[in-house]
C-alpha cells in the first residue's frame, strides 16, 4: 500500500495500542494480573465467559497482526529514559495532589492526620527526587 510515512506511524501506534490492550486483558482474564498490596482484583466472569473472551482476544490479535503486516507498519519505538521519566513525573503529580492541603478539597482533614499524611508523602517525594537525580 502506498501510505505516506505519517499515516503508517499513526497506524503503527494504533496497532501497538491494540496489542497492548489485548495483553493487558489477557493478563487479567488468566489471573496473571494478581492482587497487589494496593489493589484487589474482583473476578466478574464465569469460566465459560472468560474462555469465550480469551478466544475473541486471540482472534483480535491475529487480525491486528494481519493489519500490521498488510500496511507494512513498523514497531513503535519507545525509549526507556522517556518511559521512566514520564512515570516519575506522573508519580510526582499524584503524590503532590495527595498532600493534606489538596485533600482538603474533598473534605476537612484534621491537623494530626494531615501532618501524618504529609510526612509519608514527603518521604515518598524524597525518594522520587533521588530517582530524578539519577535520571539526569
Amino acid at each position: 500500500m502506498g501510505l505516506p510515512s505519517n499515516h503508517r506511524r499513526i497506524l503503527s501506534v494504533t496497532s501497538e495500542k491494540t496489542e497492548s490492550s489485548i495483553i493487558s486483558m489477557e493478563r487479567i482474564l488468566t489471573g496473571k494480573e494478581t492482587d497487589r498490596k494496593t489493589q484487589k482484583l474482583i473476578p466478574a466472569y464465569e469460566e465459560e465467559k472468560r474462555q469465550k473472551i480469551l478466544k475473541l482476544l486471540d482472534r483480535l490479535r491475529v487480525e491486528n497482526e494481519k493489519f500490521f503486516e498488510e500496511f507494512k507498519l513498523k514497531p513503535v519505538e519507545k525509549y526507556e529514559d522517556r518511559l521512566i521519566k514520564s512515570q516519575v513525573s506522573y508519580l510526582w503529580t499524584v503524590l503532590i495532589d495527595s498532600k493534606a492541603k489538596r485533600l482538603a478539597n474533598y473534605g476537612a482533614v484534621d491537623e494530626k492526620s494531615g501532618e501524618k499524611i504529609d510526612e509519608r508523602i514527603d518521604s515518598l517525594l524524597a525518594i522520587i527526587k533521588e530517582i530524578t537525580n539519577e535520571l539526569v
